[in-house]
C-alpha cells in the first residue's frame, strides 16, 4: 500500500502590519542596536500627523537622504495616513487620534542612504494624549506599563502644540503641563542622562502666518522655560511643521523634521557616543598624588 503524502504547503509567516507592543519589539532590537524615539504631548499635539508625514514622505521619494527599505508597521502608518489623502473623501487632510485603549504602541521603520551602506533600524514610541494628561494630573501613572520604555529611549520628544501658544490663556497651561510632566519623568527616574530632550513646537506653519514680532515671542516663551537651569539637564527646541496646509508659504511639509531625522536614524550606543568630559581624568590625577606624596 502505497504512502500518502501530504501535499499541503506550510503556512507562511505574514507580519500583520499592525502597531507592535512592547513585548513584540524585541523581535527587532535583538538585531543590531535600534534607536527608539519616545513622542510625548497631550491631545492633539502633532504626534500621530508627525508619524503619518514620515510615512507619506517616503510614498514620493527619499526623506533627508534615506530610502525606505522595509517597515513591519505599514499598515499602522497607513491607517495614520489615511485622512489626509483623497481617497478618504476629506476636504481637509486630518489625522485619527491614537485611543487610550491601545495603550504604549510603537512604529518601525528600516532605512539606508544607497546599497552600499547598511541598514538602519528605528522604533516611535507613539502614546495617547490622554495619557500624558493623566500623568501630569497623577504622579502614579507614570508607573503604568507605557512609560516602561522611557528609560531605554535615545530620544524624549516633548511635542507642544504651537497654535496653542498663540493664545494668552492657553500657553501657560500649555507650559505648566510640559514642565509637571517632565518634572515627574525626572522624579520618577526616567529620564536617563543619555537621553536625548527635544522640545518641538508643533503646527509652526499657523504661527508663521503671524508678525514676526508674534513668532519671536512664541518662540522666547518656550526657550525662557524649557532651557538647561529650569530643567537640570541639556535641551533641544525645535519648531516644527509637520503637514503645512497650502495657505503656509514658505514652510514645507515636515519643516524642521527633515534636519533632525538623520540624527534619529544614526544613533548609536550611549557608550560609543562622544562627550567632553571623561570623568576619570580627575580620578586618576588624585590618585596619582597620592601614591606620589
Amino acid at each position: 500500500m502505497s504512502e500518502v503524502i501530504d501535499a499541503t504547503p506550510s503556512p507562511l509567516k505574514v507580519h500583520r502590519g499592525t502597531p507592535l507592543k512592547i513585548s513584540e519589539i524585541a523581535q527587532i532590537t535583538r538585531r543590531e542596536y535600534t534607536p527608539i524615539i519616545f513622542l510625548a504631548g497631550d491631545v492633539k499635539s502633532g504626534k500621530t500627523t508627525l508619524l503619518g508625514s514620515i510615512d507619506d514622505a517616503f510614498q514620493f521619494g527619499p526623506l533627508a537622504g534615506y530610502n525606505f527599505a522595509w517597515s513591519e508597521t505599514l499598515v499602522g502608518f497607513e491607517e495614520r495616513c489615511f485622512e489626509s489623502r483623497v481617497r478618504s473623501g476629506r476636504a481637509v487632510a486630518d489625522t485619527p487620534r491614537t485611543q487610550p485603549q491601545e495603550g504604549q504602541e510603537f512604529f518601525h521603520l528600516r532605512v539606508r542612504k544607497n546599497p552600499s551602506t547598511p541598514l538602519r533600524e528605528l522604533l516611535f514610541a507613539d502614546m495617547s494624549g490622554e495619557f500624558y494628561e493623566r500623568a501630569v494630573k497623577y504622579a502614579t501613572e507614570l508607573k503604568e506599563r507605557e512609560f516602561e520604555i522611557l528609560p531605554r529611549c535615545d530620544y524624549f520628544v516633548l511635542l507642544l502644540d504651537g497654535e496653542k501658544l498663540l493664545d494668552l490663556g492657553q500657553r501657560q497651561e500649555v507650559r505648566r503641563d510640559g514642565l509637571t510632566f517632565l518634572q515627574r519623568c525626572r522624579e520618577a527616574k526616567l529620564l536617563r542622562s543619555e537621553t536625548v530632550l527635544q522640545v518641538m513646537v508643533s503646527k509652526w506653519n499657523i504661527v508663521a502666518r503671524r508678525s514676526e514680532a508674534e513668532q519671536e515671542t512664541c518662540r522666547n516663551f518656550i526657550t525662557s522655560h524649557f532651557n538647561k537651569t529650569a530643567l537640570l539637564r541639556e535641551v533641544e527646541v525645535i519648531t516644527i511643521a509637520s503637514r503645512p496646509d497650502s495657505e503656509s508659504q514658505g514652510i514645507d511639509k515636515l519643516f524642521g523634521v527633515k534636519e533632525i531625522f538623520p540624527r534619529w536614524v544614526e544613533s548609536v550606543l550611549p557608550i560609543l557616543r562622544p562627550t567632553e568630559y571623561n570623568p576619570m581624568k580627575p580620578i586618576a590625577r588624585k590618585m596619582f598624588s597620592r601614591i606620589t606624596a
